[in-house]
């Protein structure tokens, strides 16, 4: 049934369409296209799905057709800045409007519209059959990948079936990103009603063939984050789980730890849960075995250690009611003991923390003090030497974590107010130790520690001054401070964890999660995601995913979450205290990690409470100024932008201008982008210059050095060119300025040959 009236009015004034009335009476859609090539569309995805969704004002639905808008896709109108009808089809409200999610069809792919099937020589294909499907809520980014995928795959097929390269074969996908891009006298309204589409997605062009990564996966922005899902790492659950997806016994989490078949055991203040990523199990007070065993005293599950011995593997848990001990075997919890004031020798049944030596002593600590529980041997102690040879108690100083340090046979425990205690145990010698960590002596912030992670010798702590490392067993020496202006998220570190696969540090704070690749930071909060701020433990599975505990229940990650801290611009031109500087000047610095954009001022005095001009909304990492004044000193400096947060300012330096008669010019009305970045064998010059004129793209060496002048003519405003670069006694791999020169403007931009 089709409706009565065209509901579809093309943008571009020439054509309607009627529409199918189940479209208009339906909640939703889920698109569903194949992964194609066209010889006359170039792409054939979700937009161009809709080819079969729209009759001809007129026509008979018998015979439908799209072949009246043919005229629109780019073999018949080739380049950019061109009325696209598949935009329509993408925004209107019955169409993409009602979209809910795309899933695209790359079981086999296919060629042409008729779909001829091959085999794809790209990786990870490699001469087989793609067997992918892709899935989105954003119809712009699928077509990106899809897009991206296409190039790369027919890049070395004849050139008749060349289709993704058709001059303006993403001119569509521009178009519906950004209405900056719509051509002149063209505003998209495929309903006539009056109302323009805005951006319907995001377009971008992958990092390259291999690695595949996008802004989102590069922490560069919060546009397309492809995530590659495989047999091997499908997980069944949802990577965050509370207790109203899960059979978590309650959202407030303690601790975690994972045994080697890959269980998760978690410890709340409601209940163990055991959860094999299909099925959970939860013990509260009370419960007991099929033996008869009681698991647990108390719900309140503060931590858990392991051990395995020649009994088999056993689970030490903290609880307000003594130390539960649980043996347990694949399938589950097969016995249970609780050791109390009234069965043992503990010196308190308030236990805190829990944990096993290299030689198999049982660490347990309470208000107290710690106790020590090996064989059928208790011992105590309730004092500890500090750093300054004084005795403490830890009634006073409460213990806050108890770490094993395997290389001395050591527990360093942790205290609130008196740095970190180092303990040995032997049932000769009783308890001995070694000098403390501690302020003065130690190079470290605080005395106040939360948290220790330690692997071989490398140390780190959670403080409320900032986060530890430390590389040696050293009292006075070897510590590393990081905080705040280091890149960590929040001064006050709750929790710490040591990544077993690559020593990535991720940190719990008290605004929410930092990790540390040990060059990067990167934050992620309640802003960003994150269920909770609130962060109890860190640790990881066998499969390498992060599990953090929160107030509010359990995330888990495959790869480093949210976005990453900004670092300061490095200035590169004008140099500082430069001198015969042009009126007219493209300034230059270096890229910084995950910045969307860059703030560039500049004024007359080293101040910059009112500066003379602010530039905002700068997207490269180089920005033109046509107005200084000849002969007058000037400062600058530079800021990364991620959103809406600033980075921190660059140094600041200063530079001479000298009058000069001829200088570049630059025009703000310019948008030029180059793909992909790196590159390896085609380089894709396309934007928008300030008006059709002459143009001449130059690309030089970082020396200077003139390597190629690929294109000197007319050129339209909506400006496209295609450069090869596979001739490698020209174009050796390295860093590459492309110089485009016009009749008003000149613009450089960096890129990479690889």
């Amino acid at each position: 049934t089709l409706t009565s009236q065209a509901l579809l009015k093309f943008s571009d004034g020439q054509k309607h369409s009627r529409l199918p009335q189940e479209y208009v009476n339906a909640a939703y859609f889920i698109n569903m296209p194949c992964l194609k090539t066209h010889n006359e569309g170039g792409l054939t995805m979700a937009a161009k799905n809709h080819q079969g969704s729209i009759i001809e004002d007129g026509d008979n639905p018998n015979e439908q057709s799209a072949q009246f808008m043919h005229y629109s896709l780019p073999a018949n109108d080739q380049g950019y800045g061109k009325y696209r009808h598949l935009v329509d089809y993408m925004g209107h409200e019955h169409l993409g409007g009602k979209t809910l999610l795309y899933i695209m069809d790359a079981i086999w792919a296919g060629r042409n519209w008729e779909g001829i099937v091959e085999k794809w020589q790209m990786a990870p294909f490699n001469n087989d059959y793609p067997s992918s499907l892709f899935l989105s809520q954003d119809p712009v980014a699928l077509e990106s990948v899809g897009f991206d995928f296409l190039l790369e795959e027919y890049k070395n097929k004849p050139s008749d079936q060349k289709y993704p390269y058709i001059s303006g074969v993403d001119d569509y996908l521009y178009q519906a990103a950004d209405p900056a891009y719509w051509p002149t006298g063209i505003t998209y309204d495929p309903e006539g009603d009056g109302t323009p589409l805005q951006s319907l997605g995001v377009y971008e062009h992958w990092n390259d063939p291999v690695n595949k990564q996008y802004s989102r996966n590069l922490k560069t922005g919060n546009g397309i984050e492809l995530i590659l899902v495989t047999s091997d790492n499908i997980f069944t659950g949802n990577n965050t789980i509370t207790t109203d997806n899960s059979g978590l016994p309650s959202n407030n989490v303690n601790v975690i730890y994972v045994d080697s078949a890959n269980v998760k055991w978690v410890g709340t203040v409601n209940g163990l849960a055991r959860y094999n990523d299909t099925t959970w199990t939860v013990f509260t007070k009370n419960d007991t075995l099929a033996n008869g065993d009681v698991v647990l005293l108390n719900s309140n599950i503060k931590d858990i250690a392991y051990e395995r011995t020649s009994y088999g593997t056993e689970l030490w848990m903290a609880t307000d009611s003594g130390l539960t001990v649980a043996s347990y075997n694949v399938d589950g919890i097969t016995s249970a003991t609780t050791y109390h004031k009234g069965n043992s020798g503990i010196i308190s049944n308030k236990v805190s923390d829990v944990a096993v030596d290299i030689r198999h002593n049982r660490w347990i600590a309470s208000e107290k003090g710690i106790s020590v529980f090996k064989g059928n041997k208790w011992d105590s102690v309730f004092v500890f030497t500090d750093v300054d040879q004084n005795t403490q108690n830890f009634s006073d100083y409460p213990v806050t974590d108890i770490v094993a340090f395997d290389p001395d046979s050591q527990v360093f425990i942790p205290t609130a107010g008196k740095g970190v205690a180092r303990y040995n145990y032997s049932a000769v010698d009783g308890f001995t130790g070694a000098s403390a960590y501690g302020l003065p002596w130690s190079q470290i912030s605080s005395d106040n520690f939360r948290a220790a992670a330690i692997k071989d010798e490398l140390q780190w702590y959670a403080t409320d001054n900032g986060a530890l490392k430390h590389t040696s067993a050293i009292t006075k020496e070897d510590w590393v401070i990081y905080k705040t202006d280091s890149g960590l998220l929040d001064n006050n570190v709750t929790t710490v964890f040591i990544h077993p696969d690559n020593n990535n540090v991720w940190l719990g704070t008290a605004q929410g999660l930092s990790v540390f690749t040990g060059q990067d930071w990167y934050y992620y909060t309640e802003n960003e995601g994150l269920i909770n701020n609130t962060i109890n433990h860190i640790t990881s599975d066998m499969k390498g995913n992060v599990w953090v505990a929160t107030a509010e229940g359990i995330e888990w990650f495959s790869d480093i979450p949210g976005l990453i801290v900004l670092k300061a611009p490095f200035l590169v031109f004008p140099d500082d205290n430069a001198s015969d500087i042009s009126p007219a000047v493209i300034f230059t610095w270096t890229a910084v990690s995950g910045a969307t954009g860059y703030i560039l001022q500049l004024d007359t005095v080293n101040v910059f409470t009112n500066p003379w001009k602010t530039i905002e909304g700068i997207l490269t990492n180089s920005s033109a100024v046509t107005d200084l004044s000849g002969g007058k000193l000037y400062y600058w400096r530079v800021a990364a932008v991620q959103s809406e947060r600033i980075g921190p300012w660059s140094s600041v330096h200063s530079f001479t201008v000298q009058p000069a008669s001829i200088f570049d010019s630059y025009s703000e009305n310019l948008i030029l982008y180059v793909f992909p970045n790196p590159a390896s064998e085609i380089i894709n010059l396309q934007g928008i210059l300030p008006s059709s004129q002459n143009v001449k793209v130059n690309i030089f060496r970082m020396n200077g050095q003139l390597v190629a002048s690929p294109f000197n003519s007319f050129a339209e405003k909506h400006f496209s060119l295609q450069i090869s670069i596979t001739d490698r006694s020209i174009y050796t791999p390295g860093i590459y300025f492309i110089q485009i020169t016009g009749d008003t403007f000149v613009k450089k931009i960096k890129i990479i040959i690889q």
